[in-house]
């Protein structure tokens, strides 16, 4: 697991909330990091290639077309969050793809749900 910097005004620098290694396959842990009472363990591959072939454009194609699609959580979760979660959740969301991007080594697409930011 690596562990994500967010320079000298970050309040803590701890490990995301998924495991990157440098191949970049991902271990979800839950994405919702604990304020639901189920966890969200994100999108799996058979939610990705049904997403992925939709013919209109829509929120859940352009997460099924960019890079991050498995390190967030699943779409509309955020509406279970109050604003302390949804701040949480979007700080971890930040790690995840900070840790994700220090992995790929290049630029990727990103998604998140406005929420989040």
């Amino acid at each position: 697991s690596q562990q994500a910097h967010l320079g000298k005004n970050c309040r803590k620098c701890v490990p995301p909330q998924c495991d990157v290694d440098v191949q970049l396959t991902i271990t979800p842990k839950d994405f919702l990091i604990g304020y639901t009472r189920e966890p969200d363990f994100g999108n799996d591959e058979s939610w990705h290639s049904r997403t992925a072939s939709l013919q209109m454009i829509t929120t859940q194609g352009c997460l099924a077309h960019s890079d991050t699609w498995q390190i967030v959580p699943s779409l509309k979760r955020y509406r279970e969050l109050n604003s302390k979660g949804r701040d949480e959740v979007g700080e971890a969301i930040g790690r995840r793809f900070a840790a994700f991007l220090v992995a790929r080594g290049k630029p990727a697409v990103l998604c998140i749900e406005k929420p989040y930011l």
